[in-house]
């Protein structure tokens, strides 16, 4: 196959988009697609590859593999290795546990399975993942162990069944990707079973392109142009208008994975779009893309690592830069040299592979069993983080794309031999209090259950507007509701919810700093046919506080006794990672740690008076943890921290110590309430 630079200036339409997404730039919400793209891309090349060598009688396991190798570790050798002072130096235990764990799943090319089970890719803290990227390359290596298989299986069987078969798996894929989106949402977009489509589509263009490429079967050079413009204008449409939200892969995903079809069947030197690919820097982008895929997530994961508050666009701005000068050293230096048979040898490739493996998977067992070598932090810092080695939230609660039916058996504490008599409601905000709650329940000789679900309120009527049909809450909270009608001896419900961010449908800010990332906006929204909330936010506020009302009244007419946890004040930083930066730097925070009580108290606005509305009732109570946390410790402040300990175990959920101020309210109700 000769050489086609137009390809070359594709793999930097596709690596451009991925790094700006990540450097957090809102104007390009679609950047990530820029890994389906590369996904085609490799199908295509690799596939041709192996049939040319299959044609010719010349095609070896060994030899791809080698070749493999040859293009994939040294250069990602080289920005682990760049990794490991740094996450030395600035990550916190528990991250650099974390990051451990990713060396070594990384070295195995199963980074994708880790990460499907630890870290959803559009998460806040994704962004402070050095070696998330690599999931990518999880798959495709997963990709290229089956796939060389396959051809040689049904390769015998000629071109025509070969190209059967792979269209075949791929509509196959493709399928699953589109049914996992909906009921498993992070496994859809990590797992290789849902991604391989994606490379079959280049695989499968290869096979159309055996006997000669497709633009020869089309005499127009008109429709030739259009076809490839029509490739550019559904990478572009892609890039532009997808976010966070779309449900990729799946049927939406064949924009720019078609889109890049086109692109590599007809945009050719003589097509526009081909000249367009084939400028002089978009080639010179494309021939280092592999480098400045890898560089550029680790720089700014580590920049954000390095400051609390999010960096400036302009710092991400100079990082997209360092990326591409990084990017063109690594090509030069590393890449280069080792696809040079004759400076570097089988053996030396082999040793080179293995040394390296063993390396980084020895450094990975490390940190994991040294639990992040807390000593290297300083007492302070290292006793923050071991005082949340437990701060974990339940994790039997249900949440997208891992959904549990409620069940009053399924997450119990306190004397589980006594029948269940108290459920626990709500969000992540409720699973924060299950600990001490548990605690609690046990003292007091009683069994409490959890009902909850992640990003959603125990509020019947409402849905996530913002989020695909794997969130499913609203089926969730009446299922809860029906099983509560049908457990009489369960008297007390005691519901906690985020109500605030609920309320607002927007991340928190502090007004000093401390902003969110946005990534955590959640639009709850009414179940109605009256549509004129999605125009109109007061009136969607105010359907949702109706809700709410509506959902506490029905607890209390059925005779259950509610306490009812109002807002906890949000942070807006992580605050144990904001402690533990002004600790090793030696820095004394103007802000005590503790943010502006009048911030809280805007926030808070609609979703208190959403909660006070609910008219009083001799079984309900009122938990208000402002009263707790503002205006106490520090005059005017919503304190985050007391004696050095955190409050919080990220920037809005309770750490142990903050849920006990918050269950030493409850346990007098709970005490008044036991027989």
């Amino acid at each position: 196959m000769s050489y086609r630079p137009e390809i070359d200036g594709l793999r930097a339409l596709a690596v451009l988009p991925v790094i700006l997404f990540h450097a957090g730039f809102q104007w390009i919400s679609g950047g990530y697609v820029g890994v389906d793209i590369f996904f085609v891309i490799s199908g295509f090349l690799i596939t041709s590859i192996i049939l040319k060598e299959k044609e010719a009688g010349q095609f070896s396991l060994l030899r791809f593999y080698e070749r493999r190798a040859r293009r994939i570790l040294p250069a990602l050798f080289a920005v682990m290795a760049a990794c490991l002072p740094l996450a030395w130096q600035l990550m916190t235990p528990g991250q650099l546990v974390d990051f451990s764990h990713s060396l070594i799943a990384v070295t195995l090319f199963v980074a994708n399975i880790l990460f499907w089970r630890t870290s959803d890719y559009f998460a806040p803290t994704a962004d402070e993942q050095p070696l998330l990227h690599i999931w990518s390359l999880g798959v495709e290596e997963q990709y290229y162990l089956l796939f060389p298989l396959l051809i040689l299986l049904v390769w015998r069987r000629g071109l025509v069944r070969t190209t059967q078969v792979v269209a075949l798996v791929a509509v196959v894929s493709l399928a699953l990707s589109e049914w996992s989106w909906r009921h498993h949402a992070t496994a859809n977009f990590y797992l290789p079973h849902t991604r391989a489509w994606e490379l079959l589509v280049g695989s499968l263009l290869a096979l159309l392109s055996v006997r000669q490429p497709l633009h020869h079967l089309i005499p127009s050079r008109g429709v030739i142009n259009v076809l490839a413009g029509t490739g550019l204008g559904l990478i572009l449409f892609a890039i532009f208008t997808f976010d966070r939200k779309t449900p990729v892969p799946g049927l939406y995903a064949l924009a720019p994975t078609l889109g890049t079809a086109l692109i590599l069947a007809f945009a050719r030197r003589d097509t526009w779009v081909g000249k367009l690919l084939s400028t002089r820097w978009l080639v010179a982008v494309g021939l280092v893309s592999y480098s400045a895929y890898l560089w550029h997530q680790p720089l700014f994961a580590f920049a954000r690592l390095h400051d609390p508050n999010e960096p400036a666009s302009r710092v991400f701005a100079l990082l997209t830069l360092l990326t591409l000068a990084l990017a063109w050293l690594s090509w030069r230096f590393v890449e280069q040299p080792f696809r040079n048979k004759n400076r570097v040898s089988r053996p030396a490739v082999l040793a080179f592979a293995l040394a390296g493996s063993l390396a980084f998977i020895a450094i990975g067992v490390t940190g994991s069993i040294n639990k992040g070598f807390e000593n290297r932090v300083g007492g302070q810092v290292s006793e923050i983080f071991h005082g949340l080695r437990q701060d974990k939230r339940e994790l039997c609660g249900a949440t997208a794309g891992r959904d549990v039916a409620p069940a009053t058996t399924v997450c119990n504490r306190g004397d589980v031999r006594q029948p269940v008599t108290i459920a626990v409601l709500g969000d992540s905000h409720a699973d924060a209090l299950y600990s001490r709650l548990g605690d609690l329940f046990a003292r007091l000789q009683r069994n409490g259950t959890l009902l909850t679900y992640t990003g959603c309120p125990p509020v019947m009527g409402v849905f996530r507007a913002d989020e695909d049909s794997s969130h499913r809450c609203q089926e969730y909270n009446q299922a809860v509701f029906d099983l509560l009608a049908n457990e009489p001896a369960i008297d007390t419900v005691i519901l906690a919810a985020r109500w605030s961010l609920y309320m607002e449908s927007a991340r928190f800010d502090n007004g000093e700093g401390g902003i969110e990332p946005s990534d955590n906006s959640i639009l709850l929204a009414p179940v109605t046919e009256d549509a004129r909330w999605k125009n109109d936010d007061t009136l969607r506020r105010s359907m949702v506080a109706a809700r709410i009302r509506a959902s506490v009244s029905h607890y209390l007419d059925s005779g259950k006794t509610v306490i009812l946890v109002y807002p906890v004040p949000e942070v807006g930083w992580h605050a144990p990672n904001l402690m533990a930066h002004y600790l090793k730097n030696n820095l004394v925070p103007d802000h005590h740690y503790s943010t502006a009580y009048d911030v809280f108290k805007t926030r808070s606005q609609a979703a208190n008076q959403a909660l006070d509305e609910i008219p009083e009732h001799p079984k309900l109570f009122r938990i208000k943890p402002e009263l707790i946390f503002c205006n106490t410790w520090l005059a005017d402040r919503c304190i985050f921290a007391i004696d050095g300990k955190p409050l919080y175990f990220d920037e809005d959920h309770l750490s142990l110590l903050g849920s006990d101020f918050v269950v030493s309210e409850i346990a007098p109700l709970l005490e008044r309430t036991t027989p």
